[in-house]
């Protein structure tokens, strides 16, 4: 299923207890031992052991086997989950944002499960606990094309986006310069503010070339289009031109790019990605 899918969602609570960073670090360790906990039958050390695998969300999402992998135990980094969450905090609720790629949209269920489990349990010391409102189904330019009711076969009503289709919408936009807003923690930002302004584009384009390649690679089962493969002689010529420290501004020739930086915009690039590092926007 060479496709995304994306949904947005609302998370609602009494009171906003922990920042976003801190909220964001302890989903990605509790995300993964809930899942398991509340969906696995079997109880197997390793998944590729088990005969329900390949119907189990988190083995297709946690502990997937590579082409060509003969060893039953990989270490999976963060960056190969097929998943982003982007949550936007306010005071008593926040929207979130769910992109999945690949065939991960059909365990949408048992995401929302895993999500609502740990809104029961409570997050931190505080045990900030929260509650999932209103589902809905997004388009390739995030705009809403239907509600979803929550049940077991809430993925048979999820609008998937064939890569094809963001392709062309990628080919629609502008071309001299591109704005990217960080919406939340980014390394590259952070900690390597001494780079030079000419190689921040380089820099930012590997990030995103990294994680879709893993993403392509595992859960496509094809690499990446040639022409997202490697940096263009042109890259020289796209400067950082911004002065704000959370946006990014290049300008130049940006038509071999515009696919891939779409396509990063749906998802997470830097440490913890699947939950929420590394989140940006095109401002377009």
């Amino acid at each position: 299923m060479k496709s995304v899918a994306i949904i947005k969602g609302k998370l609602v609570y009494e009171k906003l207890m922990l920042n976003k960073s801190i909220f964001i670090d302890l989903m990605s360790g509790f995300f993964p031992k809930i899942m398991r906990r509340n969906i696995c039958r079997t109880n197997d050390s390793d998944c590729r052991l088990c005969k329900l695998s390949d119907r189990c969300a988190y083995s297709y999402i946690f502990e997937p086997a590579m082409p060509g992998e003969k060893a039953l135990v990989v270490s999976l980094p963060d960056i190969k989950i097929p998943f982003a969450f982007k949550w936007f905090p306010e005071q008593n609720q926040g929207e979130f944002i769910l992109s999945m790629f690949g065939r991960c949209s059909i365990f949408i269920y048992d995401i929302i499960q895993t999500l609502k489990r740990i809104g029961e349990m409570g997050l931190g010391h505080e045990k900030m606990k929260f509650e999932i409102g209103e589902l809905e189904s997004l388009g390739a330019d995030l705009k809403k094309t239907g509600v979803l009711k929550e049940g077991v076969k809430m993925s048979e009503h999820i609008n998937n986006i064939s890569l094809e289709t963001i392709a062309d919408m990628a080919s629609d936009l502008p071309s001299l310069s591109m704005k990217f807003g960080f919406d939340s923690d980014f390394d590259l930002m952070r900690s390597n503010r001494d780079l030079k302004r000419n190689e921040l584009f380089p820099v930012l384009y590997k990030r995103v070339r990294d994680r879709l390649k893993a993403l392509y690679v595992l859960y496509l089962d094809e690499e990446l289009p040639p022409e997202l493969k490697g940096l263009s002689d042109r890259a020289s010529d796209i400067i950082n031109i911004s002065d704000k420290s959370d946006i990014l501004e290049f300008k130049g020739n940006l038509s071999p790019f515009r696919y891939l930086f779409l396509m990063g915009s749906y998802f997470n690039v830097g440490r913890r990605c699947a939950f929420g590092k590394g989140s940006y926007r095109l401002i377009l």
